[in-house]
């Protein structure tokens, strides 16, 4: 067809100007946008075209860190899929080789797992699918534009592997991550011994057999220390802040607390976020995060089934483990 190929061509003229001289006008980037992508109202599915010296890894970094500053959080990732987390809503994210449009990435976004046109959630979906490829364009990632590289990522690598590995509710002081299976042993004494250089001691006064209850030296909180099956089999440590009111305790640290937190941060989010980080950064050294067994295998053959990978971000614990059994003596 002369006048599709013709438009491509002025399009890639003028989008090559724009980059010599650093600057693309707002028609130019809706342009570039218009030509790109595409909605399918009776699904919502949102696809958009990209340039075929794009590189699928470097581009899953830069959608998983864009996300992240919309509050939606990677929590499941394979070689070519993405499932964002921000509940109630879901974002389901892959890459393919289009047979007609080559490189290409598919979203879609859904309210409790279900998709209804016209609805907030469709309207909200909509505008953020609209956000990202105009920030797309503006990076020159699109079918028509003269791609000239990535930008730097601003996460680390280590970042990114335990963000995909946790759910962090930082109002309820609760967190979630995802363990490889049958290293519940090496995943609790982690918890335990960072916690306890957060000067956090076992309480033996808590008599429950599937949780580990260790307590705040201050005596103000405690921290809830539980592992167990999800129905779907995957393994999840889950550690929670309780207030409490107990007596002062000895935990035998008396050195400075990690993190830069300060006594009079004790029981708050930031003294929470501060020990997950630690915690979670400490289990993506030693490899024993859900993400990080599969992380040298070729996914060729992966599952781009969304409801398959639904089943991945499930933290209730269905069979838990009891604690002899994950701190043995």
């Amino acid at each position: 067809d002369f006048s599709y190929h013709s438009l491509c061509a002025m399009s890639w003229f003028t989008n090559s100007i724009s980059v010599l001289f650093g600057f693309q006008t707002e028609s130019t980037l809706e342009t570039m946008v218009n030509q790109s992508t595409w909605f399918d109202k009776r699904t919502g599915t949102w696809g958009i075209k990209l340039h075929s010296d794009i590189k699928r890894k470097p581009m899953m970094k830069f959608i998983i860190q864009w996300m992240l500053r919309k509050q939606f959080q990677a929590i499941v990732t394979g070689s070519k899929t993405v499932f964002f987390l921000q509940a109630p809503r879901q974002c389901f994210c892959y890459f393919q080789l289009h047979p007609k449009f080559g490189k290409c990435v598919v979203l879609s976004l859904k309210e409790n797992n279900t998709y209804v046109p016209g609805s907030p959630s469709d309207v909200f979906g909509q505008s953020i699918f609209t956000e990202l490829s105009l920030d797309l364009a503006k990076n020159n990632f699109l079918a028509p534009q003269l791609f000239n590289g990535f930008p730097e990522v601003e996460m680390s690598l280590g970042e990114q592997i335990l963000r995909e590995n946790m759910i962090l509710d930082l109002p309820g002081k609760h967190c979630a991550i995802f363990i490889r299976l049958h290293k519940h042993q090496e995943a609790a004494v982690t918890a335990r011994d960072l916690l306890q250089k957060f000067r956090f001691k076992e309480d033996n006064s808590d008599e429950s057999t599937n949780a580990l209850s260790m307590i705040h030296s201050s005596g103000a909180v405690a921290a809830n220390i539980q592992l167990g099956y999800s129905s779907s089999c995957y393994l999840i440590l889950q550690i929670q802040f309780i207030e409490t009111a107990k007596e002062p305790v000895s935990s035998g640290n008396k050195g400075a607390l990690p993190g830069g937190v300060s006594d009079k941060d004790v029981g708050t989010g930031q003294h929470f976020s501060t020990c997950i980080l630690h915690i979670g950064a400490k289990l993506s050294q030693q490899t024993l995060l859900r993400s990080q067994k599969y992380e040298n295998q070729n996914l060729a053959d992966e599952s781009t089934v969304e409801e398959e990978l639904r089943e991945k971000i499930d933290i209730t614990i269905d069979d838990p483990i009891p604690v002899a059994e994950f701190l043995p003596n």
